[in-house]
């Protein structure tokens, strides 16, 4: 008979240690991704603070940004120049099924 009042005990003290159990594992997980996002964005010269976020800024020298700069500068020379086809080209392509007809 004590042990029919007993049984509701049992089952609240199971439930409680479950839900404990899944809290943990949940809380475990937060605090291992929050990690591994601050360890990233710390990789890119930010920092989040109690005071706000705080970003570093990258020293580049004097030489080092000229060359950038020169380099988006000159790249647009370096594409290669495209040739519009010719007319015999078009018409050798169209008679002959060929596109080496008319080449220059």
């Amino acid at each position: 008979m004590a042990l029919k009042h007993l049984i509701p005990l049992f089952v609240l003290v199971v439930v409680v240690g479950i839900l404990t159990f899944v809290g943990l594992a949940v809380y475990s997980i937060v605090q291992e991704v929050s990690t591994k996002a601050r360890e990233k964005i710390e990789k890119k010269n930010i920092s989040i603070t109690k005071g706000g976020l705080k970003v570093g800024v990258k020293e580049l020298r004097d030489e080092e940004y000229r060359d950038r700069s020169q380099n988006q500068c000159l790249e647009p020379q370096s594409v290669p120049y495209v040739q519009r086809p010719t007319l015999e080209f078009l018409v050798g392509a169209f008679f002959f099924g060929s596109s080496e007809y008319g080449k220059a």
